[in-house]
């Protein structure tokens, strides 16, 4: 099993593809963001709706050892976009699924 991430065209949000050895998809979050924490550290954000009271209701959980691959992923694929001047589309090769937590 390997991740990929997909950017949006807009490249605001990305999804998070779980995909299998024929890039059959097993699970994709779709508009996932990254956000700021308090203390200035990035994290990814899943879908979020703001219920009734107030209160804000992920729609997914993602580990931390998965947003640090996938945090690490977009870091590398921006760099692979300045250097080639293009959009890659790849992800993490060195991903395995003994990584996911689950």
């Amino acid at each position: 099993m390997r991740v990929v991430i997909e950017k949006s065209q807009s490249g605001k949000t990305f999804g998070i593809a779980l995909m299998d050895a024929d890039d059959k998809p097993y699970l994709v979050v779709k508009n996932c963001k990254i956000a700021k924490r308090g203390d200035g550290n990035e994290f990814v954000s899943p879908p979020i709706s703001k219920l009734d009271d107030g209160k804000w209701l992920n729609h997914a959980y993602i580990s931390a050892d998965l947003q640090e691959k996938v945090l690490a992923t977009l870091n590398a694929m921006e760099l692979t976009k300045e250097a080639a001047n293009q959009a890659p589309q790849q992800n993490d090769p060195d991903f395995d699924s003994q990584d996911i937590p689950f």
